[in-house]
């Protein structure tokens, strides 16, 4: 059974500082994990890249054995498939992308990614 997420090596920057650096972490199926850190560690840039919001600037990211890239998400039925399984809710309800709750938020599934409403 492949794992839900293998990270090799990943590497992000904002502007030239360094935001996580050569990360490499294996998460199971059904695992549960926890992220702790200081502000500024790379806690919302891991769940971010996690999540397909930003992508590596080095190193590979693999989810349920296929790579994670902005290429393969490109194609409309890969981005459907990884987006029904993996989301993310922010801390931020400002941050929200279409609701102002997380209720509602996790309940808008019946969105695409791209805001529209399916039918």
């Amino acid at each position: 059974m492949p794992l839900a997420f293998d990270l090799q090596n990943v590497s992000f920057a904002y502007e030239g500082v360094n935001a996580i650096r050569s990360l490499s972490l294996q998460i199971e199926r059904g695992d549960r994990i926890a992220l702790l850190g200081a502000n500024g560690s790379g806690k919302s840039t891991l769940l971010k890249l996690l999540d397909a919001l930003c992508f590596p600037a080095r190193g590979q990211i693999t989810f349920l054995g296929v790579p994670l890239t902005q290429e393969r998400l490109r194609n409309d039925s890969a981005a459907i498939e990884f987006r029904r399984r993996v989301g993310l809710v922010f801390q931020n309800p400002d941050a929200q992308l279409f609701n102002s709750t997380v209720l509602d938020e996790v309940g808008s599934g019946h969105f695409r990614w791209n805001g529209q409403r399916k039918k």
